[in-house]
């Protein structure tokens, strides 16, 4: 049978990624090494694919943020239709004439001039005489027309803008946070692929045992069906054998069907198909002996990385927040053409202005925004405490993991290797005739239970030397 351990892998993998297809007979399927399905996951994941834009659109944040601090030009032109023109004729020089009459009503006719009271045309100082200004010359001021244009460009240059500084660091904080997410995505994108991977491989080596182990059924029954036909053993031992040799037929099929399973799950997760086998990776390198510079590694794992550049990311916005208080300085150069003149008489005219704003009083919204700017920093600080204390306690418990896999799997080398010599010595003694074919039966499932075991604890320790690496962030194949 094969170990629960492996079961599992497959099982979970045949959940996900249905049943497995047959492969064509006539063609052997290619190879897929641990390094192709390395560069495979890279190129083809969508995981990884969704992160790489998360950063891309991170790393427009800056251009955002810096854009609010180059100049902005503006242009723009309109047409308008309005209901009647409106010219106004004003008189640009005047000629002093004595018209030989008063130009007012007599002095006696309006009540004296009363210095208290305000001037009106009731109220009027002095005299009246014969003198009056004549306009010589009239300049005709275009208010309106039925159908005007115009056009016009503007230009703002942000002179000190201190909110502005804050938030382009916070742009860049911004995409340090994403680069590592991206980094952590593709650590444990791989280290999904290396588990799959070395999985299957383990897999692989259970069918092999397999094989073998219905091979010696095979030629059990082939002997125990001579021995009954000429007598020498009764009919029940070759029913048993005949039993024997269905049951490690059907083991066979059902390790088949696991590795068929685990390769669906890894081909799911590089995106291809599953026409391929695998081959004996290569043993994960042993970890390091000093668990002190391991913790110390682990602290600059990639999700560590994030959590302390989340930890800037927020504190620069508190450091925004602040900066809401202090006031913009700004200048703005407009230049307009009309087709009207207006009261300047000119159709172009341009205006430059120097504009100080700084906002005293806004309802409270920049001390609630200092507020949550606190409370996130709070919090960031304290997540990463806990990715801290996280990435040390992984690094502790994969090592405790992994002593007791190597263990095991020393273990399960023994017991193989013991399990092997007895079915040798069994298989001797019944040559001999001092052994009956049950306990030939029995050394021969001990043997190859045993061998399963030893591929299922050869698999857990490579997972655990390789989650150690993950852990300590020394995994970067």
């Amino acid at each position: 049978m094969i170990p629960s351990a492996l079961l599992a892998l497959a099982l979970a993998a045949a959940a996900e990624a249905g049943a497995p297809g047959a492969a064509d007979p006539g063609t052997a399927p290619p190879v897929l090494t641990l390094d192709a399905a390395f560069r495979r996951a890279r190129e083809a994941s969508l995981e990884l694919r969704i992160a790489d834009e998360r950063l891309a659109q991170a790393r427009t944040l800056a251009r955002k943020a810096w854009s609010h601090y180059l100049p902005q030009v503006t242009a723009g032109a309109s047409y308008a239709w309005n209901s009647e023109d409106v010219v106004l004729d004003l008189p640009t020089s005047f000629a002093i004439r004595d018209l030989g009459r008063p130009t007012s009503a007599p002095r006696a006719a309006l009540p004296p001039y009363d210095p208290g009271r305000p001037f009106s045309p009731g109220n009027l100082p002095g005299e009246a005489t014969t003198l009056a200004l004549i306009p010589t010359s009239m300049e005709e001021l275009e208010l309106q027309r039925k159908t005007q244009y115009g056009a016009q460009a503007e230009v703002k240059q942000a002179l000190l803008a201190p909110r502005l500084w804050p938030a382009i660091r916070n742009a860049y904080l911004a995409e340090d946070v994403a680069s590592a997410q991206v980094a952590d995505t593709r650590q444990k994108l791989l280290f999904g692929v290396a588990q799959l991977y070395y999985g299957a491989a383990t897999l692989r080596e259970a069918v092999a045992v397999q094989e073998r182990t219905l091979e010696t059924w095979r030629q059990h029954e082939t002997d125990a069906e001579h021995l009954a036909a000429q007598g020498a053993a009764p009919r029940l031992a070759l029913l048993k054998a005949r039993t024997d040799r269905a049951r490690a037929e059907q083991d066979l099929i059902r390790a088949h069907n696991a590795y068929a399973a685990a390769r669906l799950a890894l081909a799911t997760l590089l995106d291809r198909d599953a026409d391929f086998e695998v081959e004996r990776p290569p043993e994960p390198p042993p970890p390091s002996a000093d668990a002190q510079a391991q913790e110390e590694r682990a602290a600059r794992r990639p999700d560590v990385e994030a959590a302390r550049a989340r930890l800037a990311l927020a504190q620069g916005q508190r450091r925004e927040a602040v900066a809401a208080y202090l006031p913009t300085l700004g200048v703005s150069g407009t230049w307009r053409w009309a087709s009207i003149t207006g009261f300047t008489g000119e159709h172009a005219g341009w205006t430059v202005l120097l504009g100080l704003q700084w906002t005293l009083f806004d309802g409270g919204r920049r001390e609630a925004d200092l507020a949550e700017a606190g409370h996130r920093a709070a919090e960031a600080d304290a997540a990463l405490a806990l990715a801290s204390n996280k990435a040390r306690d992984e690094v502790r418990r994969a090592r405790l993991d992994l002593d007791s896999a190597s263990a095991a799997a020393r273990k399960a080398e023994e017991q193989a290797s013991l399990a092997r010599e007895a079915l040798e010595q069994a298989q001797r003694a019944h040559a001999a005739g001092a052994a009956t074919y049950l306990e030939v039966a029995d050394a021969t499932s001990a043997a190859s239970s045993a061998e399963l075991g030893l591929v299922a604890a050869t698999l857990d320790a490579r997972l655990a030397r390789l989650a150690l690496a993950r852990a300590a962030g020394t995994f970067d194949p």
